[in-house]
């Protein structure tokens, strides 16, 4: 159990690529086990703040799996950074070139109306609706990057002997061995 919360919880030292897709697949499963809850149980107020922890937990554990497998092959977490900032930039493009292009130029266009609650319900459910039928197109590129990024770490190979990350994975396991 001790592992398992290291392997998910400290974002300190090197995994290899095994114990890296194994976390993956693990994490995952606890992701579609909280969408179903979400499905199941709807929306409420206990939801909304079980959302938010929840939120700052994957963030947390995805931060520390990469980062254990980038530092194994002796990168930074700041890769792991570059990849956040640039799925925020693609979702911003994706969602400017589906529908909210029009939603601010029908905003600019009518300066006057601002302040007219019943047009800007109209211009946020026009928006919304041009979004949803754009959803089926939106997460297969919203997921390339992501996708792309952990396969990489997948098929890169670690460093055989230690870095300024820790030591070589197989001398770990050779001194676990020796302590049983």
């Amino acid at each position: 159990m001790n592992n398992m919360m290291s392997l998910f919880l400290s974002p300190r030292g090197r995994i290899g690529r095994k114990p890296f897709i194994v976390a993956i697949a693990t994490w995952c499963v606890f992701y579609m086990a909280q969408y179903f809850w979400f499905q199941k149980t709807g929306q409420n107020t206990l939801n909304f703040f079980l959302a938010l922890g929840l939120m700052v937990l994957n963030i947390h554990i995805i931060f520390c799996v990469f980062g254990k497998r980038l530092h194994d092959i002796g990168r930074s977490t700041w890769a792991l950074m570059g990849v956040f900032m640039l799925i925020l930039i693609v979702a911003v493009f994706v969602m400017l070139n589906f529908g909210g292009v029009e939603y601010f130029d029908t905003i600019m266009k009518n300066p006057d109306k601002h302040n007219d609650p019943v047009f800007m319900r109209e211009v946020q459910q026009i928006y919304q609706d041009s979004l949803s039928k754009s959803l089926p197109k939106i997460g297969p590129l919203l997921s390339v990057l992501p996708s792309a990024f952990t396969l990489w770490l997948c098929a890169k190979n670690g460093h055989n002997t230690g870095n300024r990350y820790g030591p070589a994975l197989y001398s770990l396991e050779k001194e676990a061995k020796a302590h049983e």
